[in-house]
């Protein structure tokens, strides 16, 4: 696709369609799309990322206005923002099928429009789940903070096709993207399935933090699947009590303020009124009572035809990958993950055998220098009575082709792991047995 929108005589005219490419590049891939790879937006990463730096954040709780201050060294714009994306990212505010953080405190509500508590009187830690975006971070590549202090990572080399089971969406310039989520186990189940057969033709059903009841269309799905276009349409989750319809769970973009002024707006003849039924522990988010028993299938086939119980999901699956907008359905999102993840397992290893290429020689020659008593005690006695330069010299007395870097490693180590080899002893043993 090209990026030229004008190629006239103008110069001036030239440079401001130049100017305004870029700048939609830039919403597209630096703020408002998920990425392919790990499924965050840059505001999630980076709210990840500097939480992940605070000391004991998997086990204690910290004020929001704390973690939003430390964000906002990576992520410089503006602390309201910050923190609305964090609310969004907890288990309190239910808006991802597997939340990154764990709060405590009013944090909003994705089936309300209430604001959450200032940050002040928040507390959120990082959940379990989000350790799996961290384990490998060893392969992770860090690039430069946006405004250069510090680095941060480009994407996190999480262990699962997150983009699918986390969705969002976002509005850039002229476009805009809708991801639906999909349930974490059907998504790492299609996963095992490609890559075992190379391909699968299987259909997995959007999976909505809200809830809800999916009207199956298998169509609908499958072009979901392959293109990432479709559209799925929702129902409230409803339990009937008399003349009383509870309201369970809303449709996806529904809020309870929503739905109660639609119902307050509507010519619906059966309702005798409608209330806010959501609480702390209330497991009914709307009670509708209708003025007969006889008028509550009628009501509640109202309420799903006028939309009010019912709403319709247009998925449009655009991600960027690096800088570049990617179009594809759910097929295409494990594709380029696996292939990425692949990369990301491959330089893990490669690490780990630099490594082991590195510390293998050092463990071989401290084990060879405790396993000769003389050697070990003249070494100890020459490191502790005159000085290690003279334990380096010693060292090389003994151990003709020992380098500098080597001789080192052996003379800054413990006194107390030259008795028996400790943790070194056990660390070669298992690098020979690799």
């Amino acid at each position: 696709m090209s990026n030229i929108l004008y190629n006239g005589s103008s110069d001036g005219f030239g440079e401001l369609c130049d100017g305004y490419v870029a700048y939609a590049k830039e919403v597209i891939s630096g703020r408002s799309f998920p990425d392919i790879r790990d499924g965050l937006k840059p505001v999630g990463r980076r709210i990840i990322y500097s939480c992940s730096n605070v000391k004991g954040i998997f086990d204690s709780l910290y004020k929001c206005g704390t973690l939003v201050g430390r964000i906002m060294e990576i992520h410089p714009h503006g602390d309201s923002s910050v923190y609305s994306a964090l609310c969004n990212m907890t288990n309190n505010y239910r808006g991802m099928n597997v939340p990154l953080l764990d709060a405590q405190g009013n944090m909003g509500k994705i089936h309300s429009t209430d604001s959450p508590s200032a940050m002040r009187y928040t507390k959120a830690k990082l959940s379990d789940v989000a350790r799996d975006y961290l384990r490998d971070m060893s392969a992770c590549n860090m690039i430069p903070s946006e405004e250069g202090e510090g680095f941060e990572p480009e994407v996190f080399p999480v262990r699962f096709p997150s983009a699918l089971i986390n969705g969002t969406s976002g509005m850039g310039v002229s476009v805009s993207t809708s991801i639906p989520s999909f349930n974490m186990l059907d998504v790492i189940n299609l996963t095992q399935d490609i890559i075992k057969n190379g391909e699968s033709n299987k259909l997995i059903t959007p999976d909505f933090p809200t809830g809800g009841i999916i009207v199956k269309d298998d169509g609908e799905l499958a072009k979901i699947m392959h293109t990432g276009k479709g559209k799925v349409k929702i129902r409230a989750k409803v339990e009937i009590q008399g003349k009383e319809i509870l309201v369970k769970e809303v449709p996806y973009g529904r809020t309870v303020e929503g739905i109660l002024k639609a119902i307050s707006n509507s010519e619906i003849q059966g309702i005798q009124s409608a209330r806010d039924s959501s609480g702390i522990n209330s497991t009914t988010l709307v009670t509708i009572t209708c003025k007969t028993l006889k008028a509550v299938e009628s009501v509640l086939l109202q309420l799903y035809r006028f939309r009010i119980l019912q709403t319709s999901f247009a998925s449009n699956m655009i991600f960027v990958e690096g800088e570049e907008p990617v179009i594809t359905g759910v097929y295409g999102v494990i594709d380029r993950w696996l292939k990425w993840r692949r990369g990301i397992v491959l330089k893990k290893f490669t690490k780990a055998l630099e490594g082991i290429a590195v510390e293998l020689p050092q463990l071989d020659y401290f084990i060879r220098l405790i396993g000769n008593d003389v050697w070990r005690d003249t070494f100890v006695d020459k490191v502790v009575h005159i000085s290690k330069a003279e334990g380096k010299i010693y060292l090389k007395e003994i151990f003709e082709d020992i380098s500098e870097d080597v001789c080192d490693w052996i003379t800054s180590r413990s006194l107390v792991s030259f008795n028996n080899g400790g943790k070194y002893a056990r660390r070669y043993e298992d690098l020979k047995n690799l």
